[in-house]
C-alpha cells in the first residue's frame, strides 16, 4: 500500500489506534501500580595494600591490587560472603535468591568495587549493601595471596556507606505509562491495517477513490428474503424507501441535468446485486411517474426475469433471435408497477445475440415510449456480453456489495469497462 492509502487508513480507524493507545498505557499503569516496589541502595568498597615501604612498593601494591579487583567483586556474590549476610540480617531467602537481588562492578581503572542491592524495602537494601561491604571486607583477608615467606595484606574499606533510598527505583510508572501509549497506540495502527485489509466491505470514500465516479446511493440489506429469490424483485421485502428514494433523486438529477434516456446497471462479480437495484430504482422511477423500462439483458442467468416468474416466456432473446415485437416481450410487474422486458429463452450464444446493431434499434425504438430505460447487464467480470451493453447505453452503473464485492473486483470491473470506453456514471454500493 502507498503512503496516501496508509493515511486514508488512519483517518477513517483513528479510534481504534486511540483506543488500543489508552488501553496500553492504562493496562501499563495498572500494572505499575500492583507491582512491587523496588528500592535501591548502593556502596562502594575500596581494595588496598595494607603496607609499603617505598612509594615504588606503594605503586606495585596499587597494581597489584587493581589486578585482583575483579576476582574479589566476584566473591561478593558468592555463598562464602552471603550465606553469612542471611543469617546476620534473619533475611527470608537464600543466598542465590541475596545474589539474584544484587549487582557486583569492579572498576578497570580502580580498585574500587560498587555494590547494589534492590529490595521492596528502602531501609532492607541499605543494610543489605552494608552488610555485604562488612562481609567482604572480613573474608579478602582470608583470600590475600602468599608468598614464599609472607602474606600481601590486601585490606577492603567502604567508602561510602548505603543510604536509605527515598525514591523508588521501580516499577517506573511515568515511563511505563508513556510506553504502553505509544505500543498500544502502533498496536493500533497494526490492527487498523489488519481490519482493513480483513473487512472486505467498501466505504463510500473507497469507492470514489477506486473508480472516480460519485456515489449515487448506498442500500442497506432487505428486511426479508425468499431462499432462491431477491426480495426486492418478488416484493417481499427491500430495502428502506428512504434509501431507494434518495438514489432516485440522486439519479433522476442526474438523467435530467445530462439528459440521460438509457442507462446499464452491472456489478464486478454479483448479478443479484444489479437486478435488484435495477427494480428498485425502476420502481422508486415508476412512483415518481417516470416512464421507465426495465430490460434484463442477463441472458445466462436471467436473475431478474426469474425473480419475475418470467422464465421461458418471450423476451429480449425472442426479440432479437426471432424476431417477436418487444413491445409483446413486456410484462407489468409488482406495486406500483413497472414495465420489464424479460431475458427470454436462454439462447446458445448470447454473445451474438446482443449483437451491438440489433439490441441497440431495440432499445431506441423502445425510447420512443418510455423516458428512462434501465438495462440489467451481467457481471462485467464474468460476461463479456456486458462491454458490448455498456457502449450502447448513455452511461453506466456499477453497483458493488460492500460484502460480497472486494476492492479489487471493484477496481478490475471499473478498469474493464474504462478500457471499453463505457462512461460510469456512478456507483450504488448496497449492504
Amino acid at each position: 500500500m502507498e503512503l496516501a492509502e496508509y493515511l486514508s487508513i488512519l483517518l477513517r480507524r483513528w479510534r481504534v489506534a486511540v483506543a488500543t493507545a489508552v488501553l496500553g498505557a492504562v493496562c501499563a499503569g495498572v500494572l505499575s501500580l500492583l507491582a512491587e516496589p523496588s528500592y535501591v541502595a548502593r556502596t562502594e568498597v575500596l581494595f588496598s595494600v595494607a603496607s609499603g615501604g617505598s612509594a615504588r612498593d606503594l605503586n606495585r601494591g596499587s597494581s597489584y591490587t587493581r589486578a585482583l579487583v575483579g576476582s574479589y567483586a566476584e566473591v561478593a556474590t558468592q555463598p562464602t560472603v552471603l550465606a553469612a549476610v542471611v543469617e546476620r540480617l534473619d533475611l527470608d531467602t537464600t543466598p542465590q535468591g541475596l545474589a539474584d537481588a544484587m549487582t557486583v562492578t569492579a572498576s578497570q581503572d580502580t580498585a574500587l568495587v560498587v555494590i547494589t542491592v534492590a529490595d521492596p524495602s528502602p531501609r532492607r537494601s541499605a543494610a543489605i549493601a552494608d552488610a555485604v561491604a562488612t562481609r567482604l571486607a572480613e573474608v579478602v583477608p582470608s583470600l590475600a595471596p602468599r608468598t614464599a615467606s609472607t602474606v600481601v595484606p590486601i585490606v577492603a574499606t567502604t567508602v561510602t556507606p548505603a543510604s536509605v533510598p527515598t525514591f523508588r527505583s521501580a516499577p517506573k510508572t511515568r515511563q511505563n505509562v508513556l510506553l504502553g501509549f505509544v505500543v498500544g497506540g502502533v498496536l493500533g495502527l497494526g490492527l487498523a491495517v489488519l481490519r482493513h485489509r480483513i473487512d472486505v466491505r467498501i466505504s463510500d470514500t473507497e469507492a470514489v477513490r477506486i473508480t472516480g465516479a460519485p456515489v449515487l446511493g448506498s442500500l442497506r440489506a432487505p428486511t426479508a428474503a425468499r431462499p432462491g429469490r431477491l426480495a426486492a424483485l418478488t416484493g417481499r421485502g427491500g430495502n428502506p424507501d428512504g434509501d431507494v428514494e434518495q438514489l432516485r433523486t440522486t439519479f433522476q438529477h442526474l438523467r435530467l441535468h445530462e439528459g440521460y434516456r438509457t442507462v446499464v446497471l452491472t456489478s464486478p462479480v454479483d448479478g443479484k446485486a444489479g437486478s435488484a437495484t435495477a427494480l428498485e430504482l425502476g420502481r422508486a422511477l415508476s412512483r415518481a411517474g417516470t416512464r421507465v423500462l426495465l430490460v434484463d439483458a442477463d441472458l445466462q442467468d436471467a436473475e431478474l426475469t426469474r425473480a419475475c416468474d418470467r422464465t421461458g416466456a418471450p423476451g429480449l432473446s425472442s426479440v432479437l433471435s426471432e424476431g417477436v415485437p418487444w413491445q409483446l416481450a413486456v410484462v407489468e410487474h409488482g406495486d406500483p408497477p413497472v414495465t420489464v422486458l424479460g431475458a427470454g429463452p436462454p439462447p446458445w450464444n448470447p454473445d451474438l445475440v446482443l449483437e451491438a446493431s440489433s439490441t441497440e434499434s431495440v432499445l431506441r425504438r423502445a425510447a420512443r415510449r418510455y423516458d428512462v430505460i434501465v438495462v440489467s447487464a451481467p457481471p462485467v467480470l464474468r460476461v463479456a456480453d456486458t462491454l458490448l451493453l455498456s457502449r450502447i447505453g448513455d452511461g453506466v452503473v456499477l453497483v458493488a456489495d460492500r460484502r460480497r464485492t472486494s476492492r479489487d473486483d471493484l477496481s478490475e470491473g471499473f478498469a474493464a469497462l474504462d478500457v471499453a470506453g463505457a462512461r460510469v456514471l456512478g456507483v450504488v454500493l448496497r449492504d
